[in-house]
């Protein structure tokens, strides 16, 4: 981990580079990257968790919760290594300039890892916006358990993916955790479609779970790794783009399906899309 640039340099050829800055390499890489993701989904269960606690009390309770952002961010300034001087970020490479266009259209691999951004998160979508529907279809209409289906489980499991992200890549390499992913989704959209019973449902949300723990640190890697060092942050905001745009088109291209034929054949047509990729 280096937190800073190499100092002394006297010619202005010499500013440091965005890969030289970088705060965490090889295996501590992944081992972040894996922290990263159970910190994220940890927090999507259990904040619900604690405004559902809350909003038994009063509605503006809840809100109360955002107040927790006030000492995170002051920690994480003090946490943060020291910037590098504007004078030196102001030197960049001709290489460096450029938009997201041009970073797509020199670097393939980006394009490509943002378009299985951009399918996965659609593909489980159909998950997340018909999992209540079809629990009210096997006779589950409490909205906490819906909650607990939805929410927790998943989460639950993509966090414990995440504390154990670094040795799964260390010992089954990225492409072979990608086809587990793959695996995992596909499995827990069949099962989805052909479940008779709610018993039956809590492996959906597991197995999804297990799928998102891999697949979002793996793909924020590799698409560190394809881009170059100085544009990362233009391919970070692509990454984002590529998951909500598929989050967004999910209902768009989906719902006109479900709602012609069944939520079943949504997820069948889903699981079609997970097994190829």
């Amino acid at each position: 981990m280096r937190h800073g640039c190499r100092r002394g340099a006297k010619s202005a050829g010499a500013a440091c580079s965005e890969r030289e800055r970088g705060l965490y390499r090889g295996e501590m890489r992944d081992k972040v990257m894996g922290w990263r993701i159970a910190a994220t989904t940890a927090g999507g269960f259990a904040y619900p968790l604690a405004a559902g606690a809350l909003g038994n009390h009063s509605w503006r309770a809840p809100f109360v919760i955002y107040l927790i952002g006030l000492p995170l961010g002051a920690a994480t300034l003090l946490a943060l290594p020291q910037a590098t001087p504007a004078s030196e970020n102001s030197r960049q490479p001709n290489g460096a300039r450029g938009g997201a266009v041009r970073l797509l259209r020199e670097h393939p691999l980006v394009l490509a890892l943002c378009g299985l951004w951009v399918t996965t998160a659609g593909l489980m979508m159909v998950l997340a916006v018909s999992l209540p529907r079809r629990l009210d279809q096997l006779g589950i209409h409490d909205t906490l358990i819906v909650a607990l289906y939805g929410t927790v489980l998943s989460s639950g499991a993509a966090s414990l993916i995440g504390l154990t992200y670094a040795k799964l890549t260390a010992r089954c390499g990225h492409v072979t955790l990608m086809r587990i992913a793959a695996g995992a989704w596909t499995a827990a959209l069949l099962l989805f479609a052909v479940a008779g019973h709610w018993a039956v449902l809590p492996l959906v949300p597991v197995l999804t779970g297990i799928g998102s723990g891999i697949t979002m640190p793996t793909l924020t890697v590799l698409v560190d790794r394809a881009a170059p060092a100085e544009k990362r942050g233009t391919a970070t905001s692509l990454q984002a783009t590529a998951l909500f745009g598929g989050q967004f088109a999910s209902p768009l291209v989906f719902g006109p399906l479900i709602d012609a034929t069944s939520i079943a054949t949504g997820a069948l047509v889903a699981a079609t899309g997970t097994g190829e990729s």
